[in-house]
């Protein structure tokens, strides 16, 4: 059983269908967790899955995605592999806790096949690097592409993710 009781906007985030979603606000409000959980439900419902969550950096991650991975999802839910940075859920899916910290990060990435994608700050990057991940999201096993962010106000990436997600 995950010890998780989701507060009243993290239960809209999860409740959401549509195959792109972003959770904004102020800190503190849930939001990293409830990326995390996202990512969790997901992972669990599509065997197989490979996800990815996205920070600025390894130290980002540490501090706010991977803590709480390891504090909220059971250990018998997964394994973790420290040096590779990736989790693999009890029915194979592989989550990787990955940074892009410019465009060129993002580029990196260009070619891959990525069922999920959980961008945490969103608002820290700008449009052209996450339109680079955004065109990684495709199921070749069929999984239905999705992309999950979150964001507070402010940021280089403020104005479109306004105009894209909130407008």
């Amino acid at each position: 059983i995950v010890n998780y009781t989701p507060n009243a906007r993290q239960q809209v985030f999860h409740q959401c269908s549509a195959d792109e979603a972003v959770y904004g606000g102020a800190k503190g409000g849930g939001k990293s967790c409830g990326l995390v959980m996202e990512g969790l439900a997901y992972g669990l419902e599509n065997a197989g899955a490979n996800m990815y969550f996205f920070r600025e950096t390894y130290d980002d991650l540490e501090a706010n995605i991977i803590r709480e991975w390891k504090e909220k999802v059971p250990k018998e839910l997964y394994s973790y592999n420290e040096s590779k940075h990736m989790a693999t859920l009890i029915n194979g899916t592989t989550v990787k806790f990955r940074y892009i910290r410019n465009f060129a990060d993002a580029e990196g990435y260009q070619g891959r096949s990525m069922d999920w994608i959980g961008v945490d700050e969103l608002t820290k990057h700008l449009k052209k690097s996450i339109q680079v991940l955004l065109s990684c999201l495709r199921s070749p096993k069929g999984f239905k592409p999705t992309f999950r962010g979150t964001c507070n106000p402010g940021g280089i990436g403020h104005t479109w993710v306004k105009e894209d997600y909130i407008e």
